[in-house]
């Protein structure tokens, strides 16, 4: 799968992850493990991060789509740093546990 594929795929509309995959296949005849598609969205963000695409997949709870919005950019952002607070937050609370035994 291209970059240009998956971009023609996600647009600027919400898309779930099952629809992204149904369509790859629908229109390219590409079947797509949630795994590798996971990846070739971040190779796609690094591409934006490198300044080489001018536009983001970004994701939410409604899916994921492509803009290059700086207010959903930022919000897009923004979720993943409490997300990650929240996972690093879990993660030390086990660590305290074990600890503990």
């Amino acid at each position: 799968m291209t970059q240009k594929q998956l971009e023609s795929i996600i647009g600027s509309d919400w898309i779930t992850q099952k629809e992204i995959r149904n369509q790859l296949f629908q229109k390219y005849k590409i079947v797509i493990s949630k795994r590798t598609l996971q990846k070739a969205i971040k190779k796609q963000r690094a591409k934006y991060k490198k300044k080489k695409v001018k536009a983001v997949i970004i994701k939410s709870n409604k899916g994921y789509k492509i803009t290059n919005n700086p207010i959903e950019i930022q919000r897009f952002a923004n979720e993943m740093i409490v997300s990650g607070m929240s996972m690093m937050k879990e993660g030390l609370d086990f660590l305290r546990l074990t600890e503990k035994e």
